[in-house]
């Protein structure tokens, strides 16, 4: 009998989940609507509003390319998930795994980018709790973690997902998220006046367990996230839009359940900490050295930099509105 490392069966645990995504994701693309104009009509083309002009002109070139030809890139699209996801899943196919997850690479970065516009980013409206960065830049991490598991061990992939939710917090600073209307888009419930106080705890939340993922990734705290991704992929994601399927637009099941991945180190983890070489000061050498891999400095400094990114955003916010003004009044 062959015995695997815990390495071994986290590579092989990951593998299996994300194959059956791909799967998944392959299933959603064959429902009647997406051979339809309403695909790129209510899916794709929306993708376009607010972006960067350079990116406005980008994205509506590839949906114009694909809807041109829409049943057969849809084919296409759908037959190349199945297959990767396929591969990843069957074990007598095993020789043919790196190939795949090549493949799903290249496919995952040409949907971020036509079919998620970057996972919005770049608009003011992209929120971790409503998807954001996307689904597809989740499977492009994913999948360089399985390419380069001696350089890259899985064990950082929830360091990785703790930097997500920082980011994740950042973006929930833009202007749109201090509004009723903001809030409302992330939850579906009466808000009152308290939307403020709302997104100040959305913020605290993605901040707190960003942090913690970084500098101290525990069981528990996977466990906790597993429920917390399951909380929002419920209620701010809406299940992904699956629940109309097979009479449904959507084409996967949203970020929350693939985000999942990223904590299976560490629920397979007996330990408290994964990774002790980054902030151990033991082995740091020099009190310079001591102070910046401290674990509890590090965490103030990305406290930092989260809240003065709140500033520039809401600096950002007046001025503009401020020049919005004056060219109004000018125009009177």
């Amino acid at each position: 009998m062959q015995v695997y490392s815990l390495s071994d069966k986290i590579y092989k645990i990951i593998t299996l989940l994300l194959g059956i995504f791909w799967v998944i994701d392959g299933i959603l693309q064959f429902q009647p609507k997406m051979f339809t104009q309403l695909f790129p009509l209510k899916v794709l083309y929306p993708l376009i509003s607010a972006q960067p002009i350079f990116l406005r002109l980008l994205i509506h070139t590839g949906i114009n390319i694909f809807s041109s030809h829409l049943i057969i890139f849809n084919v296409l699209a759908a037959s190349l998930q199945l297959l990767v996801g396929l591969i990843l899943i069957i074990p007598d196919l095993k020789d043919f795994r790196i190939t795949a997850l090549y493949i799903s690479i290249i496919w995952a970065l040409i949907v971020w980018v036509f079919g998620q516009g970057l996972g919005m980013i770049f608009t003011g409206s992209a929120s971790f709790y409503t998807g954001a960065p996307g689904s597809a830049i989740l499977y492009i991490i994913i999948a360089i973690f399985l390419l380069f598991p001696k350089s890259i061990p899985e064990y950082y992939m929830p360091q990785v997902a703790g930097l997500i939710l920082f980011i994740g917090g950042i973006l929930n600073e833009t202007h749109m998220f201090w509004t009723k209307a903001g809030q409302s888009m992330l939850l579906n419930l009466y808000l009152g006046n308290n939307f403020v106080l709302l997104n100040v705890i959305e913020i605290g939340i993605l901040f707190t367990f960003g942090i913690l993922l970084i500098i101290k990734p525990t069981k528990i705290l996977g466990w906790v996230m597993v429920f917390f991704l399951l909380l929002i992929w419920c209620t701010s994601q809406g299940f992904g839009g699956v629940i109309n399927f097979p009479n449904g637009l959507a084409t996967d099941l949203s970020s929350a359940p693939l985000f999942m991945l990223f904590i299976v180190p560490l629920l397979y983890n007996n330990k408290s900490y994964l990774l002790p070489t980054i902030f151990d000061e033991k082995k740091s050498v020099g009190i310079i050295n001591r102070v910046v891999l401290n674990k509890w400095f590090f965490a103030i400094i990305l406290i930092c930099i989260g809240v003065f990114m709140g500033f520039i955003f809401n600096i950002s916010v007046n001025s503009t509105s401020k020049n919005t003004v004056g060219v109004s009044n000018m125009s009177m």
